[in-house]
């Protein structure tokens, strides 16, 4: 597999798992009832099932992470002012130590995910930068590679960006995917549909990209630039709840037929 994929899933599987969610999460999310957050998830297809635990300090902010599979990946979180700073992982997809940093802008919004690599600590290898409106909701997600990060002249270059627009809820109903620099050439389009139900991930999914929705996304329909849909990125999801209105099971089913599980389990006060 190639370094900046490897990179790239390495960076959205961690940082999905940096942050739990926060008083003011549970604000816009009307429904939870308890603080609850995630201790435990797996997802299962074709017989083969993936976990993932957390472990989480006093502050009931996630602290350690371990994910098994044919990816693992275990690693420990650090704070710096109650957000995510930075976090560590010694074990990694690609066979060494890496880590990312969080930068904020002054507004305390996320604004760049900087990934690097052990053997090389002080140039990041990969970066997500964000762009936001004034309701606060990321509108742009712009991905950027160091091809050749040895080279002392090497720079990060763009290599593809998203786009959103939201409904009133704050649910994201159009995401275009954008390859190459500039304004570049568009590639994808998903549209979603979602219930009414609380999202208790929020804050994870906003560490994934940089966004997520306040409900729970039903449909995500994806087309290529000509309008076709990709009936194996288009899916439909299936969800079970709990008592306290969380999410504890969904079965995801795409347009080709493939089925995954998905099951969750919380520790609620």
């Amino acid at each position: 597999m190639k370094l900046t994929k490897v990179l790239f899933l390495f960076l959205a599987s961690v940082s999905m798992l940096a942050t739990s969610c926060s008083d003011d999460d549970d604000e816009n999310t009307p429904g939870v009832t308890d603080d609850c957050v995630l201790t435990s998830a797996t997802s299962t297809e074709d017989g083969v099932t993936f976990t993932s635990t957390l472990g989480y300090d006093n502050d009931r902010r996630i602290s350690s992470v371990k994910m098994e599979g044919d990816d693992p990946i275990e690693g420990t979180v650090t704070y710096s002012n109650g957000k995510p700073a930075k976090f560590d992982a010694p074990v990694s997809p690609f066979g060494f130590p890496g880590f990312i940093e969080y930068v904020y802008n002054n507004a305390g919004q996320l604004s760049q995910m900087n990934g690097f690599v052990s053997l090389l600590p002080t140039s990041p290898v990969l970066r997500y930068a964000f762009e936001y409106n004034s309701a606060g909701q990321v509108t742009k997600s712009t991905t950027f590679l160091n091809t050749n990060p040895t080279s002392p002249s090497a720079s990060l270059e763009q290599v593809e960006y998203s786009t959103f627009t939201y409904d009133a809820n704050g649910n994201i109903l159009k995401k275009m995917d954008y390859s190459g620099t500039g304004t570049g050439t568009l590639e994808l389009t998903t549209d979603y549909t979602y219930d009414s139900n609380v999202n208790p991930i929020n804050a994870l999914e906003k560490l994934v990209s940089g966004y997520s929705t306040p409900n729970n996304i039903l449909t995500a329909v994806v087309k290529d630039a000509e309008g076709n849909v990709l009936q194996g990125d288009s899916y439909s999801r299936v969800y079970k709840y709990n008592a306290n209105n969380y999410p504890t099971e969904y079965t995801e089913t795409t347009q080709n037929g493939v089925v995954t599980t998905y099951k969750a389990s919380y520790n609620c006060k």
